[in-house]
This record gives structure tokens, C-alpha cells and sequence, in this order.
């Protein structure tokens, strides 16, 4: 018992001068939300999509601890998005807004055991949203587009990793 996950108060993680808080307490309900509506129900038929929800075994499990890293996190984390500012740069008649924004997941485990999953996690997203990377690991991951400026920054604090688009975002979290 002393391992099971309790509910945590996300906004303690957020700067109070945030100008968009957006808060997950289970992304099981929201996974589990997705896959009842029509449209993930037709795709899922084209596709080798698995969309039976998991059994109530292992959902335990996972909450326990008795099950992958992976699983263990996805079946504990609470999740908020932060957006702490909007940088505007006006090029010529052009302006660019690029918010600044963190994810901020409360993993409840341990840090020996989420650290590599976390990490790997970041990795597999720069991948994704970038293509080519190039990834560093000092005290936090940086995870940097080939051919541009855009980056994706990642700190991991006790059992919270803090996702970002900028150093002032995983900074300010």
C-alpha cells in the first residue's frame, strides 16, 4: 500500500502568473475516452489498432507497480500543460507567436525506474516532430531540430518530468 499512487496537486507545479492551465488527472479516462468516440471507432477498423481497453488486472497491476516502467507511468501519471508566455517577433509585416509552453507529468515512481522511460519517451517525440535530431543529456535532455531553432527540452525532478519548448518554460515549472 505504501506504493500505491495517490492524487496529486498539479498546480503546485505551475507558476502562478501561467496564462493557460490545462490539467489530466488519468490519462487512462482520456485514452479510454478517445476509443469509445465514433471517429477512433471507424479508424481502428482500417487500421491494426487495438481497441479493446486493457483488463482490470492489469490496470492494477500497473498502479501497484507490478508491471513495466512504461505501463507503471502511463497507468499513474497526472498531467498539466502550461503555457508561461508568448514570445512575438515581427519580421518586416510578419509576426511570429511561438508560445511557450511546458507539459509537466507527475510520473508517482520512483525516479531509478521512470529516468530511462521518460527520457526515451522525449527522444521517440523530438523524433517525431522533428524527424533527425540531435539529442544531448547533461542534467536535463536536449533535443534540438537538424536544420532550425526549434527544441525540445526535458527535466526530470524526484518522480516529475517537466517537458518544454524553452528553457524559461521547464525553468519556470
Amino acid at each position: 500500500w505504501w506504493n500505491w499512487p495517490h492524487k496529486v496537486d498539479m498546480a503546485s507545479y505551475a507558476p502562478a502568473d501561467a496564462l493557460v492551465y490545462i490539467e489530466l488527472n488519468s490519462l487512462e479516462d482520456v485514452s479510454n475516452a478517445i476509443k469509445q468516440g465514433e471517429v477512433f471507432k471507424a479508424i481502428s477498423s482500417l487500421t491494426v489498432v487495438n481497441s479493446n481497453p486493457p483488463s482490470r488486472w492489469s490496470i492494477w497491476a500497473a498502479r501497484a507497480g507490478l508491471a513495466p516502467a512504461q505501463s507503471v507511468v502511463f497507468a499513474r501519471a497526472q498531467m498539466a500543460l502550461v503555457v508561461v508566455d508568448i514570445d512575438r517577433q515581427t519580421n518586416g509585416d510578419a509576426l511570429r507567436v511561438k508560445p511557450e509552453a511546458a507539459l509537466i507529468v507527475e510520473t508517482q515512481t520512483a525516479k531509478w525506474r521512470m529516468k530511462s522511460v521518460a527520457l526515451d519517451s522525449v527522444k521517440q517525440l523530438a523524433q517525431f516532430a522533428y524527424g533527425a535530431s540531435e539529442c544531448t543529456e547533461n542534467e536535463y535532455i536536449e533535443c534540438k531540430e537538424s536544420r532550425g531553432s526549434r527544441k525540445i527540452l526535458a527535466a526530470v525532478e524526484g518522480s516529475t518530468v517537466i517537458i518544454g519548448n524553452s528553457d524559461k518554460a521547464v525553468q519556470s515549472c
